[in-house]
């Protein structure tokens, strides 16, 4: 797939993606891991605190290919910092950073 993308065109903005990366959590329960699952619709509880207050949350971040064909982020531990926060904000559980870093 990397083939296909145009790096140096890329936005911020949806770019699909052949893959999507889960993890889980529940109240007073820690984060799951994760893993990569295809791209696809997610189950959502019609109950989720996202739908009925707009309690939600998203940290975008842009890769970059360098001149040596390495794909890389710029400080992605500050991305995963500015989600904690966002999230602590949202009373919500924020995600640690080495499962953010990890996604």
């Amino acid at each position: 797939m990397s083939e296909e993308i145009d790096w140096d065109s890329l936005t911020f903005s949806l770019t699909p993606t052949d893959t999507m990366y889960i993890t889980e959590t529940a109240i007073d329960e820690p984060w799951t891991p994760g893993d990569l699952m295809p791209y696809g619709d997610m189950k959502i509880s019609p109950a989720a605190g996202v739908l009925n207050y707009g309690q939600g949350l998203f940290e975008g971040m842009k890769a970059y290919r360098t001149s040596k064909d390495r794909v890389v982020f710029f400080r992605p531990e500050e991305n995963a910092r500015r989600m904690q926060r966002g999230a602590d904000r949202l009373k919500m559980p924020p995600v640690p950073e080495s499962i953010f870093i990890d996604a």
